[in-house]
């Protein structure tokens, strides 16, 4: 923008002629910013964001989809007293990070646990060494320790519910499943898509002294 000295009739105040803004005509004006490239099938990974809970699903299991951030809502059934937890972990957490298991119910801690990083992506067993009440719901929260002092709001974590039962259930029989029978039992839960995973192992992490 550059001053226009012209003066108009309009402008006039007392003999005084005021000076008024005008863009000149050689004004150059930028072109809008051009928007950022794109690359051919790049997008976020849903799956890859929190770690998965094992369980039957009404709709299989696909890794495209926001289903896979979905918490569950119905409770996980078992007979017994002090099961596992299972679930599937992201090959980006793999290896690298810690994981806390908390448990509570009625907004009171029953328990936390403290895990050390999985090998490979693949299924996690979270044993539970509090016995369960019979009949009673437990809220369960697993949370992936990205950063540590980040608390419940800054890390990755799925949350959901485990009540014991007085009947044998689906996910009694993960507790004594060979490695050969994960495939069969996951793909006919809808969890096809994470079928050819086995139990993966620990890898506890070095102290740093």
């Amino acid at each position: 923008m550059i001053k226009n000295s012209r003066c108009s009739t309009s402008l006039l105040l007392g003999g005084l002629c005021m000076l008024a803004w005008a863009p000149s005509s050689q004004a150059i004006i930028p072109d809008p910013p051009e928007p950022p490239p794109t690359v051919a099938g790049a997008g976020r990974d849903p799956c890859n964001e929190n770690p998965i809970l094992i369980t039957p699903r009404s709709l299989p299991l696909d890794f495209e989809s926001e289903e896979c951030m979905a918490e569950p809502t119905a409770p996980v059934q078992t007979v017994a007293a002090t099961p596992s937890l299972w679930f599937y972990v992201p090959d980006d957490y793999a290896e690298l990070y810690e994981f806390e298991l908390t448990l509570s119910q009625n907004g009171q801690r029953l328990d936390t646990l403290f895990l050390d990083p999985v090998c490979a992506a693949g299924l996690m067993e979270v044993p539970i060494t509090t016995a369960l009440p019979e009949g009673d719901r437990v809220q369960w929260e697993l949370m992936v320790m990205v950063s540590p002092f980040a608390g419940r709001s800054g890390n990755p974590r799925v949350t959901g519910d485990i009540q014991r039962s007085s009947t044998p259930t689906w996910y009694d029989q993960l507790q004594s499943l060979e490695p050969e029978g994960w495939d069969t039992v996951l793909t006919e839960a809808g969890l096809g898509a994470i079928a050819p995973q086995s139990p993966t192992t620990v890898c506890p992490l070095e102290a740093p002294f």
